[in-house]
């Protein structure tokens, strides 16, 4: 028998040796995400690690602080994506040097016992766009992986946070493996649309949240129904939000996206299948081959879990930085942009279908982030006349301290919007995903 143990997120430990996905102790995103639940691994288990998987380059899916217990000797498996060199340097630096690259949607051997394929990214743009396709460029970094046991040749699918909102892709590649256990994401949380879009109601939030949601569980049903793994085991995107969201995430969520237990019962009833089953830290998934159990055996390895709640700890700017710094920064960084846009081949027509603003808390003042003409612009009228001017706009509300990091690459805009740490509006709720894939270059 293979054992399988869930403690947070992501996080999988196969056979009490191989861990995909660490995130059991650390805050993240500048303070913002905690472990979910109150139990985790005993840390004297993780000198037990022999080999570590990261899907992506998100925090959540490598937690230094979890990380920094593992025995020096641990091989890391990482895609084999440009991105990804981020992790590389991250690891050496605590002195870990045993690190493999992976190349996407080909099985290779680890030692006689495993093998892995990483599994290339299915969610390209996610739930908001109309147009759902299978891609294969840099841009995206949302990877899983298979993992192939070889002494029961039984194969083991982790999405991580890799939503299968196509099959097409997938199927491509594998269609000839049987997937005998496939661990999915269940729940869409973590992303700040629609939390943090302040021209929305909580009562529009929670139909946005609740629509978007259920598009999800059909698209894993449709997946798991084309895959026909044995089991199915929900997890992933599992967080706790500590920062000045966290009031109107917890008013906008089903909290029944959050626990397993109760989503499998929400799952079978919904889709008439039975084949979904969860974990919990105390629990371990023996499988073999098409045989599986789950016990309530792993009480020894585990002990309690409390948020310790710390400060965010975003870099502190130059005393002497003012707003009327800013301007010179916004304009280097769209000069900037300009060139990215050109190298990854984006369509500056679609990203100008949205003008894009920034407001700066406290003082109020509104920046025109010009796409068409490459400059910044003030604008010097109050900001309910964006939406009269504009028929599409996207206003970024932000503190001084967070935007000028960005633009000074001490912060990263994607890892901002998943730690609910900015606001926005938009006006109409139009979803510009050229817009939205650009702001993620838009820095020095």
């Amino acid at each position: 028998m293979n054992t399988f143990n869930h403690y947070n997120n992501a996080n999988i430990i196969v056979n009490n040796e191989f861990i995909f996905d660490p995130w059991l102790y650390g805050s993240l995103y500048n303070n913002s995400w905690y472990p979910y639940g109150k139990k985790t691994l005993k840390k004297n288990n993780l000198k037990k690690i022999k080999y570590c998987f990261i899907s992506h380059l998100h925090q959540d899916h490598w937690d230094i602080d979890t990380i920094k217990y593992f025995p020096k000797k641990t091989i890391f498996i990482i895609p084999k994506l440009r991105v990804n060199k981020i992790i590389e340097i991250q690891l050496k630096k605590l002195n870990f040097k045993n690190i493999i690259y992976a190349p996407i949607n080909k099985f290779i051997k680890i030692n006689n016992k495993y093998s892995i394929s990483v599994v290339g990214p299915l969610n390209n743009q996610g739930l908001e766009t109309k147009n759902i396709i299978y891609r294969d460029d840099e841009m995206e970094i949302d990877c899983g992986c298979i993992l192939k046991i070889n002494n029961d040749n039984s194969h083991h699918l982790f999405l991580s946070d890799n939503c299968p909102y196509t099959v097409k892709g997938f199927l491509k590649d594998y269609k000839k493996i049987k997937i005998n256990s496939l661990f999915f994401p269940f729940n869409g949380y973590a992303s700040d649309y629609p939390f943090c879009y302040d021209n929305f109601s909580t009562s529009k939030k929670k139909r946005i949240l609740k629509e978007k949601i259920n598009k999800l569980q059909i698209r894993l049903f449709r997946f798991f129904k084309e895959v026909k793994p044995n089991l199915i085991i929900p997890y992933s995107s599992q967080f706790t939000l500590k920062n000045k969201n966290e009031k109107i995430f917890n008013q906008v969520i089903d909290k029944k996206f959050l626990d397993q237990k109760e989503y499998c019962s929400y799952f079978r009833k919904k889709f008439k299948i039975q084949n979904i089953s969860y974990l919990t830290p105390k629990l371990t998934l023996h499988i073999k081959k098409n045989n599986y159990v789950i016990k309530s055996d792993n009480l020894k390895n585990i002990t309690d879990f409390k948020i310790k709640k710390v400060k965010s700890n975003f870099p502190q700017l130059n005393s002497n930085y003012k707003v009327d710094d800013l301007v010179a920064d916004l304009n280097i960084s769209i000069n900037s942009l300009k060139e990215r846009i050109k190298r990854f081949k984006l369509s500056i027509n679609k990203i100008n279908q949205t003008a894009f603003f920034i407001l700066i808390k406290k003082t109020n003042k509104i920046y025109y982030i010009n796409l068409k003409e490459l400059v910044c612009e003030e604008f010097k009228y109050k900001k309910n006349l964006i939406k009269k001017k504009f028929k599409n706009s996207l206003i970024l509300k932000t503190d001084l301290n967070i935007i000028a990091n960005i633009l000074n690459r001490k912060l990263h805009m994607n890892n901002c919007i998943i730690g609910f740490c900015l606001n926005w509006e938009r006006h109409p709720n139009y979803y510009n995903s050229e817009l939205d894939t650009a702001l993620n270059f838009f820095h020095k």
